[in-house]
């Protein structure tokens, strides 16, 4: 330094640099990234064992090659019990599934209750699914409740099913930046990149059938579903620190209701009709926005199905009438054929045809119309 000659003391010494393998010499066997996963099965397992350090059955348990599904199933007088656990790592692999979704955990514990001479059943399932489980700071983590009550009073007497769940997910962190992550030339307490979710979800679903006979006989079902999805962060995201709403946010809240009707009526061996009612609602995100959208649709449908003999199995035709009312106001009209064959004892001929026809408002009218023949074989 500035003429000076600096002694240099070694305070530790290293590996020899002819004393680490060439890593040409394995190029035909691995292949090197910067962001390569360790190409040692168990790598965790095995830094423990080179640091003297005892391996437990959770390291195992927890090692990222690994993946297990532990299940208990247990039946105690008038109650099916079943608990259990399981797990993917994030760095396990199989040709049998390649789809499987890796780095997850999921914990869960169910019990049917049967009552009333088995005309009764009540279910309770609870489960927590966690995505990122080697993520201890942000995990994805769903907790989800689901309640069941079925009741089944005989075939003269209409059946019921009420179902009620409530889900709860949050993930996500709040960071700040040294850096105009918002784009306003400026570099304050306001750059934060905000990637927090904390959600809960209610739905309430119920449904009655029942078959009768007046003058035909028939079947009608009702069905009503119910489902709300609130920000728990809408007061904390979706303002600025100014106090004004902040419009690029999208709320992930919703609501949805969804009314239905279904009547079948059979005349007599030959003739049979179904006749079908729905009205469905659907908004989402928060309603200060330019990203609220709300949407209604009602449905009328109608059909008639005839069958001539064994061999003519079904012909029928349908008619549907659809209106829209929100973020898009349509009318649409539909028309379908429909008819089963059978030839031979086990060669079938289907024939559908469909035609719509929607008008929509402010755009142009739409229509299209679709033949499809099906010809199948069993053998």
């Amino acid at each position: 330094n500035n003429d000076t000659e600096i002694n240099l003391e070694v305070l530790e010494q290293g590996i020899a640099l002819d004393a680490i393998p060439d890593p040409e010499s394995f190029e035909e066997i691995f292949h090197y990234n910067f962001d390569a996963i360790p190409t040692i099965p168990f790598y965790n397992l095995v830094q423990k064992l080179e640091n003297d350090e005892s391996i437990s059955l959770s390291d195992v348990f927890n090692a990222p090659e690994v993946a297990y599904d532990i299940d208990f199933s247990l039946r105690v007088i008038n109650n099916q019990i079943k608990f259990g656990i399981k797990q993917v790592g994030q760095s396990f692999n199989t040709f049998g599934n390649p789809y499987l979704q890796k780095d997850m955990r999921e914990k869960y514990f169910s019990d049917r209750i049967r009552m009333l001479e088995n005309r009764m059943f009540f279910t309770f399932k609870f489960s927590q699914i966690t995505n990122g489980i080697n993520d201890d700071d942000t995990p994805d983590i769903s907790d989800k409740y689901d309640f069941n009550i079925s009741y089944y009073p005989g075939i003269e007497f209409p059946s019921f099913n009420l179902a009620f769940s409530n889900y709860s997910r949050k993930s996500g962190s709040e960071e700040s930046y040294d850096a105009d992550i918002n784009g306003d030339e400026i570099i304050d307490e306001n750059d934060i990149l905000d990637t927090r979710l904390d959600t809960k979800t209610n739905n309430f679903n119920i449904s009655v059938n029942h078959s009768f006979e007046s003058k035909y006989k028939q079947n009608i079902t009702l069905t009503y579903f119910s489902s709300s999805k609130k920000d728990l962060l809408i007061e904390d995201r979706g303002f600025l620190n100014s106090g004004e709403i902040d419009t690029s946010y999208v709320s992930p809240r919703s609501r949805n209701n969804n009314l239905g009707v279904n009547l079948k009526t059979t005349f007599d061996y030959q003739w049979e009709s179904n006749f079908n009612y729905s009205n469905n609602y659907f908004d989402y995100a928060q309603k200060k926005s330019n990203y609220y959208e709300k949407q209604r649709i009602n449905t009328i449908a109608m059909s008639f199905n005839y069958k001539y003999n064994e061999k003519i199995k079904r012909v029928g035709a349908g008619l549907e009438y659809i209106n829209g009312s929100g973020a898009m106001k349509y009318d649409q009209y539909s028309i379908r054929m429909y008819s089963d064959f059978l030839f031979l004892d086990n060669l079938n001929l289907n024939i559908l045809y469909n035609y719509r026809f929607k008008n929509i408002v402010s755009s142009p009218d739409y229509n299209n119309s679709f033949f499809k023949m099906n010809i199948s074989y069993r053998f």
